[in-house]
C-alpha cells in the first residue's frame, strides 16, 4: 500500500499498531500519526516482556494522541518518545452531536414495528463467546415476570453469526434475523439477531437499556460512550480494561452498572424495568459522562 499510494501521512486508530508498516512508513519519510491511543493495564502488562522490540516500533511514531493519562503513561513507559505523546481524548465521543433524535424517529428509520412501541427492549451489543448463555438465560427469567420484554442481541464478529444463531435456535425463543427483513416492516420477536453490521448504534436508540459485551469475558470491554451518547443506561461486566477509566466514572457517577452474571443481570434489569425515573435518570448520568469524557 505504501508503495502504491504513496500517502504523505498515516494514521492509525486505538489499539491499531502495525510495526512492520510502521517500519516501512518510517524508513520512506512518512509521517505517521496515533489517535484515539488506547494501552489497557493487560496489553501493556503483555508488552512489556518485548519492551526492547516496542520501544523501537513506538519510536516510529511521528506523533501519539492518547485517550487518556494513563495511557499516555503506559504508552511512555514501553519507550514512546514524551515529547511525541499527548493526551487527546477519544475520538468516538466527537461528532455525537446535541443528543439523540427521538425514539419514535429512530423506530421508523429502522422500520422496526413493535406493538406496542412501550415495550420494554434490552440491547445487548457486541457480545462474545460465553457472553450469550448468559445473556439468554437471563432473558428466559426476566421474561417469566416481563412478558413483553424483548430482546436485541448483537454478536461483535460477523465470523460468530452462524454459531450465535445455533444457540438461538437450542433456546427455544422465538427469533428473527436482520439479514432476512430486507428492509420491510417487521414485527420483533422475543429476541433480534442483528447479524449486520453499522446499525448497533441505533438499535441502543431504539431500546430501552444497553448492555455492551466483551466484558463479561475477559476480552477487556468495549466502548461504552455508544449506548451513553443516546442516552441509555448501561450495563457491562467486571472485564473493562480496554476502558477502564470510563467504566470506573459511569459506576461512580451513576451512568452504569457493573454486573458479574446471570443474577446479576436479572436484578439490575429487574430494578430498572421496574423505575421508569431511574432509567431515564442514569441514561442523562450516562450522556454526561461521555460529555465530560470528551
Amino acid at each position: 500500500a505504501l508503495f502504491t499510494f504513496d500517502p504523505s501521512l498515516m494514521v492509525f486508530l486505538e489499539t491499531e499498531i502495525w510495526p512492520n508498516m510502521l517500519r516501512l512508513a518510517h524508513r520512506r519519510g512518512t509521517p505517521t500519526l496515533l489517535l484515539s491511543g488506547r494501552l489497557s493495564v493487560r496489553s501493556f502488562n503483555k508488552y512489556s516482556f518485548l519492551s526492547r522490540f516496542f520501544r523501537k516500533v513506538l519510536r516510529h511514531f511521528t506523533a501519539m494522541g492518547m485517550q487518556t493519562e494513563d495511557d499516555a503513561k503506559r504508552a511512555q513507559k514501553l519507550g514512546a518518545d514524551p515529547l511525541r505523546v499527548t493526551v487527546t481524548g477519544n475520538l468516538k465521543v466527537a461528532g455525537s452531536g446535541n443528543g439523540p433524535e427521538p425514539k419514535g424517529k429512530v423506530l421508523d428509520s429502522l422500520v422496526l414495528k413493535r406493538n406496542p412501541v412501550s415495550r420494554p427492549l434490552l440491547v445487548a451489543g457486541s457480545s462474545h463467546r460465553g457472553e450469550e448463555e448468559i445473556l439468554l438465560e437471563a432473558y428466559r427469567r426476566l421474561k417469566r415476570h416481563f412478558p413483553d420484554f424483548q430482546m436485541v442481541l448483537a454478536p461483535r464478529h460477523p465470523q460468530r453469526f452462524a454459531e450465535v444463531e445455533r444457540l438461538l435456535k437450542a433456546s427455544g425463543l422465538a427469533f428473527e434475523k436482520k439479514s432476512q427483513v430486507n428492509g420491510q416492516n417487521f414485527l420483533l420477536p422475543d429476541v433480534f439477531f442483528l447479524d449486520t453490521l453499522g446499525e448497533l448504534q441505533k438499535f441502543y436508540a431504539a431500546g430501552d437499556i444497553a448492555f455492551v459485551g466483551g466484558s463479561l469475558v475477559d476480552v477487556g470491554g468495549h466502548n461504552l460512550l455508544e449506548p451513553a451518547r443516546v442516552r441509555r443506561p448501561i450495563l457491562f461486566g467486571p472485564y473493562m480494561a480496554n476502558f477502564a477509566a470510563l467504566a470506573h466514572e459511569m459506576k461512580e457517577r451513576g451512568g452504569g452498572i457493573e454486573v458479574r452474571d446471570t443474577e446479576d443481570l436479572v436484578r439490575a434489569i429487574t430494578d430498572l424495568l421496574n423505575d421508569t425515573n431511574k432509567r431515564v435518570t442514569m441514561g442523562e448520568t450516562a450522556y454526561q459522562v461521555a460529555a465530560d469524557d470528551g
